[in-house]
């Protein structure tokens, strides 16, 4: 039996957990699971790990082989050590949890190359639809009612986002209750945050600027966080908790990437429906955010071009831009993109601009 340890992490309520429920249903051998996110472990301290090891030694035979399955392990101060112990003893694990930064850095140090992580993710617009039982269809041989039924199903998608008890619902409030519960317990709890209004001042003004360019310096005047390198962590302990995003623009200048302003997107469309400030429905923005969520699925280099001509998103594969993707609502009186027109990218993976009829893919 493969002693692997494997962590699934992903924001909180994208189904981690539900997961965890089904495997304990299919696998072929005894098992324990945990749920740290129980409010009966809130006072669970390192010395509480050798009582597991009572509760198994009760449970099970000594030399049957166990599967701990342990929900939301990060929680718990010291779990990382104990995960090492638990390799050390062969015994297979599979956890998750919500805070990236807990779950890829802090792993390696105590467990380099001895360990496999799982991004999970709120539901595409594609598992959404096969949630109502909309197989995959042939864009070349749909039909006209099937075309509206996806569109409509779109539409509300690109509102409700890809939580599934939100799907199940249809009541956007669970997203205000999600991004409560990661700005209390996912930030503010783990790193100790004072400036909670500015906290949430922030949130609110990014998720409604998502797909925009941000500079600190803006962000600083309008949240009151004097401090550039506050809104900096900040922003870092955002996207730890996958409730945001940042690419950068594409420079062939490290130092110059690092110094530009970035894209924010949203974790999921929801927050856009729920948490954002807007005068009108952007849908334009709503479909960009999409765009990159699906962008964040199926690739690790994803960044944008802000110079002529300006494009984005550009995927990065073996340090060559694969591919250039412009992102449009409507192909009339488009405004958005620049002088070059329509982009398309070279067998180089470079961009170019081509004059066409309208600006956008």
């Amino acid at each position: 039996m493969t002693t692997i340890l494997s962590v699934l992490s992903g924001i909180r309520r994208c189904g981690k957990s539900t997961i965890l429920t089904r495997l304990s249903k299919i696998i072929d051998s005894d098992f324990l699971y945990i749920n740290f996110d129980d409010i009966r472990f809130s006072d669970f301290s390192q010395e509480n790990f050798q009582h597991i090891y009572e509760i198994m030694g009760e449970l099970f035979e000594s030399d049957a082989p166990v599967i701990l399955l342990l929900d939301e392990i990060q929680n718990i101060p010291g779990w990382e050590r104990w995960l090492n112990n638990l390799h050390t003893f062969k015994i297979k694990t599979i956890v998750t949890g919500s805070n990236a930064s807990v779950l890829s850095s802090e792993l390696s140090t105590y467990l380099t190359g001895r360990h496999k992580t799982i991004r999970v993710h709120p539901f595409s617009f594609r598992e959404n639809l096969r949630y109502y039982s909309i197989a995959d269809v042939n864009p070349e041989f749909i039909s006209s009612t099937q075309k509206g039924e996806i569109i409509r199903y779109l539409r509300r998608y690109l509102e409700e986002g890809g939580f599934p008890a939100v799907i199940r619902s249809s009541d956007i409030s669970l997203s205000e209750q999600y991004l409560t519960d990661i700005i209390y317990r996912d930030i503010v709890s783990r790193f100790g945050n004072r400036e909670i209004k500015e906290l949430k001042d922030l949130i609110v003004y990014l998720i409604s600027n998502a797909g925009r360019m941000i500079s600190y310096k803006t962000l600083a005047e309008i949240t009151g966080l004097k401090s550039v390198s506050t809104i900096k962590n900040y922003l870092d302990y955002l996207e730890q908790a996958f409730l945001l995003f940042r690419i950068a623009p594409l420079h062939y200048s490290l130092k110059a990437t690092s110094r530009a302003s970035h894209k924010i997107y949203a974790g999921d469309l929801s927050f856009i429906q729920s948490a954002g400030f807007h005068l009108t429905d952007d849908m334009g923005q709503r479909i960009e955010n999409l765009i990159f969520l699906e962008l964040l699925r199926r690739y690790q280099e994803v960044y944008f071009y802000s110079g002529s001509g300006a494009c984005d998103f550009l995927v990065k594969r073996n340090q060559v831009i694969k591919e250039a993707i412009q992102v449009s609502y409507s192909l009339i009186n488009q405004k958005k993109s620049g002088p070059g027109g329509k982009r398309t990218c070279r067998s180089d993976g470079k961009i170019q601009c081509e004059k066409g009829t309208h600006p956008d893919f």
